[in-house]
């Protein structure tokens, strides 16, 4: 409701056509492109993976399909992407914009040939809750924008709509896997009882999403506006699901309570401090790319986001256990960003790393030290264990093990429990220390972080509490388009000939840089990046000192020192 409208309100500026133009003509011709994948131009496409060239099954029973482990086909994630449908959406918009009847035929031919592809509970692309509701949100928009399909079309969507409703209903995402799954299914059952009320059960699915949906907001966004599974990328995706639900709602005469939007508005406050003045957010924990509307029918059917202005200094969120600091030095913007928290949503911490006490740094509006972030759920469990364990963040590892260990590409058989132990608001003179338990079954120690502002930067110190000692790597993971140069014992982090920081290791450990870091900026691509690790063996109770200092504007990269390797 009023998706059309507000398309319509919005300037021509805003309006990504180049974009809608692409998406189009790649409906067209098959030959999508997503999650770092190109589509062959195969059609139908709907179970092909675009990796092996192989097809899932589309007719056996859905939950009979091993889409997980040796058997499985390839990433279930990459064909699910693509029956989403959002290529939809940007049909749909742009066939409303440029008032194209053959673009409104392309739309609804294209939903015409899902239905007819994808018989109802059979095959892979009715496996998963979420990727049934991302689906069902992608048909009402074409709905929304274009109007009624027409006798040809019109049935069909209505029984497709009616067997997702169904499906959604009868397998919830309930007990260890409700997480964002859980809302995203409940708003959308929402979504439809309350726009297709001539659905079996709709009364009564109604009655039960909007409590569950009130239930789930405090839940899984926490009361300092942290998303309950340590991800800001999903937070987001969290917090638009129940926006869209919260406004179907309110457009129908229904208002969800204030709380609940006050509650939005928290993580939407969170996620802009956890944000660089560029908008670069901190990929922590989990991302992969999804969204509930394409840009900008987001902002059409929600709103947009207001600016906020995030001022300098010290933001510490006590429930979801991030400290951030943001300061100027010499004119450059700093931003911190400290975790001290849980692995992720309990009980499994499904989309958490294993990043207990890591670091991420932004320097002058880029990001510097940086996450390796997620590049795959499924396929090779040691990639997914790479990516997911503490080597990939920037945070100390004992005896090359993870602080958090993983047991599945969604599961942990051990988790970090973190606690802090002082902070220090004060600008001119910050601090915040903590620890974790994660290695003293394994190792008998506590790894303790000190992280405190310095004249020209700020230093971190780690320590190991207890037993005799052990083996450990300090890793510093920056950013690939940076340059790291040895300089008088010190490193520079540059970008071209620009200092943004440099850093003096402790003399405790042997510190090298390499260039064989992994970083993914997107699901399914990943690239090399440089690491900065120092190894050795930490007595207890001494601290190995890391300093960094942001580099002054003025400063540039002086000649090569002896020791420059």
């Amino acid at each position: 409701p009023g998706l059309a409208e507000g398309l319509q309100r919005l300037s021509a500026a805003r309006l990504p056509i180049a974009h809608w133009q692409d998406s189009a003509a790649r409906t067209g011709a098959g030959r999508w492109s997503l999650l770092g994948r190109e589509w062959p131009g195969l059609k139908p496409a709907w179970h092909l993976d675009p990796d092996s060239g192989r097809y899932w099954p589309a007719r056996s029973y859905c939950f009979d399909i091993a889409y997980r482990g040796p058997d499985a086909v390839g990433d279930p994630k990459l064909v699910w992407e693509l029956n989403r449908l959002q290529h939809v959406q940007a049909v749909a918009a742009l066939a409303v914009v440029e008032r194209d009847a053959g673009l409104r035929m392309l739309a609804f031919e294209e939903i015409a040939n899902w239905i007819a592809s994808n018989p109802p509970f059979r095959g892979i692309n009715w496996a998963s809750g979420v990727e049934l509701a991302s689906r069902v949100v992608s048909i009402l928009v074409a709905l929304s924008l274009l109007g009624d399909p027409g006798d040809a079309h019109r049935t069909a969507i209505a029984r497709s709509l009616a067997a997702h409703f169904y499906w959604l209903r009868r397998y919830p995402s309930l007990h260890s896997s409700a997480n964002n799954h859980l809302i995203a299914e409940t708003a959308v059952i929402f979504v439809l009882a309350r726009l297709a009320p001539w659905l079996p059960g709709a009364a009564a699915a109604e009655a039960e999403a909007a409590p569950r949906l009130i239930r789930e907001c405090d839940r899984q966004i926490l009361a300092d506006g942290i998303g309950a599974e340590q991800s800001p990328s999903y937070a987001a995706v969290t917090c638009d699901w129940l926006a869209l639900a919260g406004t179907v709602a309110a457009r129908s005469a229904q208002a969800f309570p204030a709380a609940y939007w006050e509650r939005l508005d928290r993580a939407a406050s969170a996620i802009a401090t956890l944000g660089d003045g560029a908008g670069n957010l901190p990929r922590i924990g989990d991302d992969d790319d999804s969204v509930v509307l394409v840009p900008p029918l987001r902002e059409a059917m929600l709103g947009g986001i207001p600016e906020q202005s995030v001022p300098d200094g010290v933001r510490h969120f006590t429930e979801g256990g991030y400290t951030v600091i943001r300061e100027t030095r010499d004119g450059r913007p700093m931003l911190l960003v400290f975790d001290h928290g849980p692995a992720g949503l309990s009980p499994i911490a499904a989309h958490g790393h294993a990043d207990t006490l890591a670091l991420w740094l932004h320097v002058d509006e880029q990001p510097v030290l940086v996450d390796a972030g997620t590049f795959l759920y499924f396929g090779d469990p040691e990639v997914r264990r790479h990516f997911r364990g503490t080597r990939a963040h920037n945070t100390v590892a004992v005896a090359g093990a993870n602080s958090s260990e993983p047991a599945g590409p969604f599961l942990w058989q051990s988790q970090a429990r973190a606690r802090v132990l002082a902070v220090v608001h004060d600008p001119a003179r910050w601090s915040i220390a903590a620890e974790h338990d994660g290695y003293r079954a394994r190792f008998g120690v506590v790894h303790r972080r000190d992280v405190r502002r310095a004249d020209s930067g700020f230093t971190v110190s780690d320590s190991l509490v207890g037993g005799d000692g052990a083996p450990v790597e300090i890793r510093f993971l920056f950013h690939p388009g940076l340059e790291l140069i040895q300089e008088r014992g010190a490193w520079t982090v540059s970008r071209g000939r620009r200092p943004l920081l440099r850093i003096r290791p402790s003399p405790l450990l042997r510190t090298s840089a390499r260039s064989d870091g992994w970083y993914s900026p997107s699901y399914g691509v990943r690239e090399r990046a440089p690491v900065l690790a120092s190894a050795g063996r930490l007595e207890p109770g001494i601290a190995a000192v890391t300093q960094f200092e942001i580099a002054g504007r003025s400063q540039g990269i002086g000649p090569p020192g002896d020791d420059q390797r």
